[in-house]
């Protein structure tokens, strides 16, 4: 009889503990020939880089949302009130060079009226130096023993006209010169263009206080409602894809089969098996970590292992999180 028991225990209980020490092994290593992860979404957090009012939310957590589409309005205050104090610095700019041309086109008016009025009295003595002129050549034309000459006359007249000539080119620079200085001072010069560069860089600003979606995909946490000022640099609303585009496996770290950047893997839901997409290994974990316990093959039993980072195709049917398993890419 006692033999009979021994007997039972070596084909019956052995076989079950060495059966179940391989199962052990294999989970931890050995064997193994697929491992779990998880399906992540890439998840964006939005902010702004000022402090604001919440004006209006949009949106709600779980809402799906097209890329462009405004979640949530702000208001900044002191965006607004700069943008107030470029206009009236660019108003007043704009005044004093009114005030500024008017005074330089009275500067060139009286300029010119002080040309005409000296070149009109030079007129004038040229006009009586050559009519003096005219009368002695009579005089000489008449008595040839006349003594009378008339070099005096013509030098003067030839002293007249080079003043006018003088006279004419020293106004022309200055009313140029001044008509350069009204240009200068005419609206868009240097200062009231960097006023304006900097209202516009202003209005891009205000823009990004509506907060819109950089892609299409879900509102998760809205951290903020409506009438509360929140601080720069804050969380407003986390925002993931849709779908999820990666996937996160955990190797053993006794892991005899070769995972390599550029590998194809079959990820396949845990829970849907219909659920199925291709995946590339895109990167690998460069430290140790311990396996999370819904990742292991044993969940009592805490395991080590190296991340695996994978890319996964288009158009998949998993969850944000939805545990996977990973295997050996075959061909169907």
């Amino acid at each position: 009889m006692m033999r009979l028991r021994l007997n039972l225990l070596y084909w019956l209980v052995l076989p079950l503990i060495a059966f179940l020490c391989l199962k052990i092994y294999a989970s931890f290593g050995g064997s193994q020939r697929s491992f779990y992860g998880y399906a992540e979404n890439k998840e964006t957090q939005l902010s702004i880089d000022e402090s604001s009012i919440v004006t209006r939310i949009l949106v709600s957590s779980g809402e799906r949302v097209k890329k462009g589409q405004v979640l949530m309005e702000l208001n900044a205050d002191k965006i607004d009130r700069d943008l107030i104090n470029l206009d009236l610095s660019t108003q007043e700019r704009k005044l004093e060079q009114l005030v500024s041309q008017k005074e330089i086109l009275a500067s060139i008016e009286k300029t010119r009226a002080e040309k005409e009025e000296k070149y009109g009295e030079l007129k004038r003595e040229l006009d009586i130096e050559e009519s003096k002129l005219v009368y002695h050549r009579a005089m000489l034309a008449k008595d040839t023993s006349a003594t009378i000459t008339s070099g005096p006359i013509v030098a003067k007249i030839a002293a007249i006209k080079k003043e006018m000539a003088a006279l004419d080119m020293i106004y022309t620079r200055q009313i140029e010169a001044l008509n350069d200085v009204l240009r200068a001072s005419s609206p868009g010069n240097a200062e009231i263009a960097a006023i304006q560069n900097n209202k516009n860089y202003l209005i891009r600003e205000k823009q990004k206080l509506k907060i819109t979606a950089p892609f299409d995909g879900i509102v998760g946490n809205v951290n903020c409602k409506e009438s509360e000022r929140v601080p720069s640099h804050n969380t407003l609303i986390s925002f993931y894809e849709s779908q999820p585009s990666t996937a996160v496996g955990y190797v053993h770290e006794s892991l005899s089969l070769s995972v390599n950047i550029g590998d194809s893997l079959w990820v396949k839901s845990m829970m849907h098996a219909e659920n199925v997409a291709v995946g590339v290994v895109t990167g690998k974990g460069h430290r140790i970590v311990e396996i999370p316990e819904r990742m292991r093959k044993i969940p009592e039993y805490k395991t080590y292992g190296m991340e695996v980072f994978i890319r996964l195709t288009a158009g998949n049917a998993f969850l944000q999180k939805e545990a996977v398993g990973i295997y050996p890419y075959t061909k169907k």
